[in-house]
């Protein structure tokens, strides 16, 4: 398995170039985080989606290159059958991960949050696989779950 590449970029620079963000507009989120209470307790990217600088698939890719894991997009990714019946639809949906493929004894899988990723590792060995773990868009990967898990 490939070693992680993390990016030392805070979220605010690493949006600005990966996106259009400006720095004055990250400006505006970043004294809103502080001055409005409603903000306050929200991260940073949550605040320029809520403002509308970014949109929360931006912010999804940063923190996929922030926690060093590869992004994937499966609105279009083909999955294998073979693959769905290593995980259950009820933890696929719990954790929000999708596999994606079985190459011999490893499964290919797509999860929303960098945050869930060492976890489905641990468990997904359960089910008696190595892991290849990428990091996707949250509603692409429940739209997917929804629509093979059928």
């Amino acid at each position: 398995m490939s070693k992680k590449w993390k990016v030392k970029l805070k979220m605010g620079e690493l949006l600005c170039q990966l996106t259009g963000l400006s720095e004055e507009q990250l400006e505006q989120a970043l004294d809103a985080q502080i001055v409005d209470e409603s903000m306050n307790k929200k991260a940073l990217g949550e605040i320029l989606v809520d403002m509308g600088y970014v949109r929360k698939a931006d912010v999804e890719t940063a923190l996929a290159f922030q926690y060093g894991y590869p992004y994937l997009s499966v609105a279009d990714y083909n999955v294998q059958e073979d693959a769905l019946k290593i995980i259950p639809k009820d933890f696929a949906m719990k954790y929000k991960i999708l596999p994606l493929e079985k190459k011999a004894n490893v499964l290919v899988a797509a999860v929303a949050s960098p945050f869930v990723c060492d976890f489905p590792k641990e468990v997904l060995q359960k089910f008696g696989c190595k892991v290849r773990i990428f990091l996707g868009i949250n509603n692409q990967i429940t739209d997917a779950i929804n629509k093979y898990y059928a």
